[in-house]
Order: C-alpha cells, then sequence, then structure tokens
C-alpha cells in the first residue's frame, strides 16, 4: 500500500474465535509429476462463538493518537461484541466520535446483525454519513423484516433488493451512507451509491452463470471470515486508487468475491501442514490480485421501478420497460452459438441444466422454481404420493428434453426416466403395467421421473386414470389398491 496510509493494529488483537475443525475434501492439485492428486484441508464444523483470552486484561486496544491524526481510511469490524456500545466509546478513533481532528477520506464500516444499531452506527450515521462505506450480508437484511426472493433470477434478487432499500422503513437509515455493498453469497454483490440530493445508482455485481447459492454447493463444510476478506478487496483498492471512488469500490468488491471463493475452496490450510489450521492468507490474497478479477465477474445497472417484478425487464434485453419480443438479440446468439457458455462471461445471466441452457429471465425463472420444487419433494417429502407436474407446449418445443435435462440435473445422471406415449396405449391395462414399472423402480430405492408424453390424447380420455395415483399415491388393480412410492 503507498506510503501515504499509515496503519495501526488496533480494537480486536485480544478478540478470539473458537470452533471446531474437520477433515474435508480439498481441490485437485498438480504434482511435481504432472498427475493431479486429491487433496484433504481443514474446514469449520462447528463454531463455537467468540470471546478474550484468559491472560488478557481487555478485549479492546485503543489506536495511538499519531496513528489517528494521519490515517486517511478508518476499517470498522462491527461484530456485535460490545465494540459498537457507547461503554466501548473511548476506544473509537477521535474522528469516527466527531472530535476536533480532521476527518478521514474514507471509513468503511463491516456491520453484522442486528443492522444499524449501536452508538457506533449512529456516530457514522450522523458526523460521517457522506464518507461511510458499509457492507453488510444479505441474509442479515433477509432476518429483518424484508422481501428479498433467493436463487430464481438475478433480475428478480436485484429488483427485489433495490426496492426494499428504496421503500422499506427498516432499512431507511442506510439511504445516509455515500456507499452501501451488500454481499450477496458467493456469486455477486450489489453496490449502491448515493450522490449529491436524492442522486443514487445501483450496479449490480454478478456470476452470470451462477444464482444466488448456486457456486461452490458441492464443496464440503465452510469457512470463516467472508465478510472481511470481502472487506480487504475493497479497503486494498480504496487505498490504492484515489482518483476514481466508484471504480475502486466495484474493483475491491470483485476481488473480494474472488478471495472469498479462494477461502471456500482452499479451506483453512492443507491437512498435513506443518501450520496449523488458520486463516489462508496467502492463497486469499493471490486469488485477489489474479488477472480473472476483471473478467470473472458482471456488471450492470439496476433500475429502480414501481414495479417488483420489473414488469418482465431483463439484463437481456436492455433498458427498462423494453420488452424482449421487441427486439432482437442477435448478438448474444452468435456469441453463444460461436464461443459457447464460455462466450457468455461477463455478458448476461444464463442457467444451465444439463446440455439445456437459457438466457431468457422468464424461463430461467420458471425453470428454477421447477428445479425448487424438486428439490423439496427430494430432500423433505415422504412420498405419500407422486410429485405431479404438467408442462405445456408445441410439438419439437423440447417439452422432454427440458424435463430429463432438469431432472438429471438434479436427482443425478443415473436417475431411472422412464417415458410412455400414452397415444399408443389401447386399453387401462396398459396404463397398469406401466404403474407396475414405475413401482419397481421405486422400490430398488430411486426417484423416478416419469413421463407421460400425450396424456391429452384421446380428448384426454386418459386423465381419469391418472387423477388417482396422483392425488392418492396409488392405483386400483382389480380389488388390489398399490401404493406407488416416491416418484415424479
Amino acid at each position: 500500500l503507498p506510503a501515504r496510509l499509515r496503519t495501526d493494529l488496533a480494537s480486536r488483537k485480544n478478540l478470539h474465535g473458537y470452533c471446531l475443525w474437520e477433515e474435508k475434501k480439498g481441490p485437485k492439485e498438480k504434482g511435481a509429476d504432472g498427475k493431479e492428486r486429491e487433496t484433504r484441508v481443514w474446514r469449520l464444523d462447528q463454531p463455537l462463538g467468540y470471546g478474550g483470552s484468559h491472560d488478557a486484561p481487555g478485549v479492546f486496544v485503543k489506536m495511538k493518537p499519531e496513528a489517528e491524526a494521519a490515517a486517511e481510511l478508518f476499517v470498522l469490524d462491527d461484530g456485535n461484541l460490545g465494540f459498537r456500545s457507547q461503554a466501548a466509546r473511548q476506544m473509537w478513533p477521535q474522528p469516527v466520535r466527531g472530535k476536533g481532528i480532521r476527518a478521514p477520506r474514507w471509513i468503511v464500516l463491516k456491520m453484522s446483525d442486528p443492522l444499524c444499531e449501536g452508538d457506533l452506527w449512529r456516530a457514522c450515521r450522523d458526523h460521517h454519513g457522506a464518507r461511510t462505506i458499509a457492507l453488510v450480508n444479505l441474509e442479515d437484511i433477509r432476518s429483518e423484516e424484508v422481501r428479498v426472493t433467493k436463487g430464481i433470477s438475478w433480475e428478480r434478487t436485484a429488483l427485489d433488493l433495490v426496492r426494499e432499500l428504496e421503500g422499506n422503513a427498516i432499512l431507511a437509515p442506510l439511504k445516509v451512507l455515500r456507499y452501501l455493498v451488500v454481499r450477496i453469497g458467493f456469486e455477486g454483490a450489489l453496490v449502491v451509491r448515493r450522490g449529491p440530493g436524492k442522486a443514487r445508482s445501483f450496479s449490480l455485481i454478478f456470476d452470470p452463470g451462477h444464482m444466488e447459492g448456486d457456486w461452490g454447493a458441492d464443496i464440503e463444510g465452510k469457512g470463516m471470515g467472508f465478510m472481511s476478506t470481502l472487506t480487504a478487496g475493497v479497503v486494498a483498492r480504496l487505498a490504492m486508487d484515489v482518483e476514481d471512488d466508484h471504480a475502486a469500490v466495484i474493483h475491491g468488491v470483485k476481488a473480494g468475491l474472488f478471495g472469498m471463493r479462494a477461502l471456500q475452496e482452499k479451506g483453512h490450510r492443507e491437512v498435513g501442514s506443518e501450520a496449523a489450521p488458520g486463516f489462508p492468507f496467502q492463497e486469499v490474497a493471490a486469488a485477489m490480485v489474479s488477472d480473472e478479477v476483471k473478467g470473472g465477474f458482471a456488471e450492470a445497472a439496476v433500475p429502480l421501478m414501481e414495479n417488483g417484478d420489473g414488469g418482465g425487464w431483463s439484463f437481456l434485453a436492455g433498458s427498462p420497460g423494453t420488452a424482449l419480443s421487441s427486439r432482437p438479440v442477435y448478438g448474444h446468439a452468435r456469441c453463444l452459438a460461436l464461443k459457447g457458455p464460455d462466450g457468455l462471461k461477463s455478458v448476461v445471466p444464463y442457467q444451465s441444466f444439463g446440455k439445456m441452457l437459457t438466457m431468457d429471465r422468464a424461463e430461467i425463472e420458471s425453470l428454477r422454481n421447477l428445479r425448487q420444487l424438486i428439490l423439496d419433494y427430494e430432500k423433505n417429502d415422504k412420498g405419500k404420493k407422486p410429485l405431479s407436474l404438467a408442462v405445456f407446449g408445441p410439438p419439437g418445443s423440447g417439452k422432454s428434453f427440458g424435463i430429463k435435462q432438469i431432472a438429471e440435473g438434479i436427482l443425478g445422471p443415473k436417475v431411472p426416466l422412464p417415458e410412455f406415449n400414452l397415444s399408443q396405449f389401447n386399453d387401462p391395462s396398459d396404463l397398469i403395467g406401466a404403474l407396475h414399472q414405475v413401482r419397481d423402480k421405486v422400490l430398488k430405492g430411486t426417484t423416478p421421473v416419469v413421463f407421460w408424453d400425450e396424456f391429452d390424447s384421446k380428448g384426454y380420455f386418459w386423465l381419469q386414470y391418472l387423477l388417482a395415483p396422483m392425488q392418492d399415491g396409488a392405483f386400483q388393480e382389480g380389488q388390489v389398491s398399490h401404493p406407488i412410492g416416491k416418484c415424479i
């Protein structure tokens, strides 16, 4: 960092986090012979809270006056562990308390739940709102009485969040901040910038190929220090880029997201290494300054709309109020055809289900809602009756293809996919035979996804025989009733 940025360790050196580590599967690495090997790393198994060390006289340590006077940037880590209260006021830097010393260029405040509470927050709000950058976790915002959807589409999440930040009285105190950074999992963040008067802008930084909650879903265990990593990314860029603070914040958020992913992937050091489990500083720092930071995440402006869902607006369509069908998207289509999904990176959100890919917001939301239904049924339902879904579309529109790709993506490539064409059945006995085949798959311990094609044939003749299996989870064969079991 530049020499003009003075640093001084303060306030947290006697505060410790406690946890239990567990050995988990780590990333694959190439050995000296060029062959890949599996690694084992330490990840968080159970958090045990925070506290002071036994031999420390106090938790907080006051900064040196000369350090306070020279600092251009203060970073406040408010973990709701006492530092935000009036009792710790004398440990806050003098400029934060609003006392006769020149104000710093920036105050970066890492906030935790509950938000916008405590004397430290009020001091920053009342004296330094125009120079304060706050970083919060979207999960902490969701713990309040707000409505922000999760993992349906980037457009829906961004528009919901902007609507709540602007219109929800609970979040109104955040409007005094110059910048607000809302972390959205490992996949993105919303940056709110406020200028003079009521001027404000909303920038969404996002991973086009992953919605919220998608990235790293298959990684075992968790890490600790993700919000600190995001904060470090923003602080580092602010310290180095004094000309364009908005560009610094955007770049810093992207760097922080890369660092968070490295922390989750690498874990808290490799099992068997000489060093004890701890924060992987070198690996995280390397990820934050890598060349991938510039192009790894897309950036798009989010409009403020009265209608919560934006009336069908999408990043693909372009400007607010533009319907997707009103303008061609040849450029995106050509890019996808020539370069594949990699060509969409840093462009627009897209969703892949196996071999099926879509960039259309309406399709993404519909398919992800369907995906969530199947996930909930597979994980939580006891299977007293099947999960029944109706799929409509003209011939050749990809109905069976789409269902199969979604099923394989959620339940695995070996999921049974029996398919029956009802237009080729002669009488109800054929249907009973098919249901017995489904039941056999269930008895083998799988959740089959059964596709009944042409169920509207013969004027919906077969619907009367499908109602009982759908509603009761059983079918009648003579005097005997057979339960079907858990299937879709």
